[in-house]
């Protein structure tokens, strides 16, 4: 890529009957200018860049929030429909809330525990994983 810097020292020409000191002179005071311009621009990208990348986070913070709320309350849900759905079946129905009379068999309070606490674990997780990447994880996700 050609240095833009040199292109415009190149095409610098001294004006005729100015000596040889004057050009260098002059070339030198252009030369300090597209310096100091050129680190101006430099630290204008790099400002632009790190309020961009402030904005993204801000960004990322209310996502995560939000989608963490989300999944909690999902969770909470479920928990109070299995809750519900199990005491429904061990009373058999309304009419056996009425009559108080209680029962589920072994297996299926094992399977339903059993299936509520590896789903509810799972959500939590995926949670984890995927909202909250650990440092090299991200890095390697955002190409650093």
């Amino acid at each position: 890529m050609p240095d833009p810097i040199q292109d415009r020292l190149d095409d610098i020409t001294v004006p005729p009957g100015a000596s040889e000191q004057e050009g260098r002179r002059r070339l030198a005071e252009e030369a300090e200018s597209l310096a100091e311009a050129k680190q101006r621009v430099e630290i204008h990208v790099a400002l632009r860049k790190e309020r961009r990348q402030e904005r993204q986070h801000k960004i990322d913070v209310r996502q995560r929030r939000d989608y963490a709320n989300r999944l909690y309350c999902l969770a909470v849900a479920w928990l109070i429909a299995v809750l519900a759905v199990l005491t429904l079946a061990g009373f058999h129905g309304w009419h056996g809330m009425i009559r108080g009379k209680f029962y589920l068999s072994d297996s299926v309070l094992i399977a339903v525990v059993s299936g509520l606490t590896v789903n509810v674990l799972g959500i939590f997780i995926t949670v984890v994983r995927h909202l909250f990447p650990r440092r090299d994880q991200a890095e390697d996700v955002n190409g650093k």
